[in-house]
């Protein structure tokens, strides 16, 4: 017996195409939340602390996450109109944001290795 055809398979953390208009419109809203999970001392224990030096850094971080989305570092599937995903590189590191609540477009963020980037060659946030 034949087996059936598979359908490829989507990978959740991989880039996907996002139109300009829909990406500009994501990006106008998306804000960084934070969550307490990735903060000592409510962390999980399987978490990524956040870098103590960004600790109140809202502004610097919902700027960081809309230029992300304008250059289409997105990924997962479209919330709403929010990407589940979004990665920025600066130069020595590089942060995945997880879309948190669709609704009002509020991310959360850890820093994750170079070779967890889904994205070969990001160019820096």
């Amino acid at each position: 017996m034949k087996r059936p055809e598979q359908r490829p398979r989507f990978k959740r953390k991989s880039l996907i195409e996002m139109p300009l208009e829909q990406r500009v419109a994501a990006a106008e809203t998306a804000t960084y939340a934070g969550s307490p999970e990735h903060k000592l001392p409510h962390a999980r224990s399987d978490a990524t602390l956040c870098p103590p030096e960004l600790e109140g850094q809202q502004a610097q971080l919902t700027d960081w996450l809309r230029r992300a989305i304008l250059a289409g570092h997105v990924g997962g599937c479209v919330e709403g109109k929010f990407p589940r995903y979004v990665w920025l590189r600066n130069p020595d590191q590089c942060f995945e944001g997880r879309l948190s609540n669709q609704v009002l477009g509020e991310y959360h963020g850890y820093p994750i290795t170079l070779g967890e980037c889904p994205i070969a060659g990001l160019r820096n946030g």
